[in-house]
């Protein structure tokens, strides 16, 4: 009897930390391998992101190690904040900082994942998130607060906008339909 030959091409739906919910297509040139790529959407802005999967055993249930790389395009998280805050003492400042929110990142995680491989696969992913993003608009907030409110910014100061790197824990939850 032939083995059970196994489809190569699907779609994934999944939404986690820090890629916010994400859309992808799949492809599985073995039963082990899965390369992705696809769009993801955090509140803020929307973003692109590629990714390679391990997973070792075809089978209902089964481990799996995950890489992926993101970039999310600059949005205004003002909105999203001053409804986050909305009812309570916290005031959103109209700031730069937040007018045009932007990062990269890199994903490790291992998953588990059930299902029937063949056809469609629920995952939980965990791992760690690499981060970097610029604060654009910093000069501005620095020379705003040389000068001190209700003045016409300082503008003999000058700064950098400053590259932030952040690590933080990753999860993802998510559903692979296989055709």
């Amino acid at each position: 009897m032939p083995a059970e030959q196994h489809t190569q091409w699907g779609i994934m739906l999944d939404g986690g930390i820090p890629d916010g919910a994400g859309a992808a297509a799949i492809f599985r040139p073995m039963t082990w391998l899965r390369l992705s790529a696809g769009a993801t959407y955090n509140l803020v802005a929307f973003g692109v992101r590629g990714g390679i999967s391990v997973v070792p055993f075809y089978f209902p249930f089964s481990p799996s190690l995950n890489l992926e790389v993101g970039h999310t395009f600059g949005g205004d998280a003002t909105p999203i904040l001053a409804t986050a805050f909305q009812g309570t003492d916290i005031e959103v400042p109209d700031s730069p900082l937040l007018k045009k929110v932007a990062y990269d990142y890199a994903n490790a995680s291992l998953g588990f994942e059930f299902g029937i491989p063949k056809t469609f696969t629920i995952f939980l992913r965990l791992g760690v998130s690499y981060i970097q993003t610029v604060l654009h608009g910093f000069q501005e907030v620095v020379q705003q607060a040389a000068a001190g409110e209700g003045n016409p910014p300082d503008t003999t100061i000058t700064a950098q906008d400053p590259t932030i790197l952040l690590t933080a824990p990753g999860l993802k939850l998510g559903l692979i339909v296989f055709f």
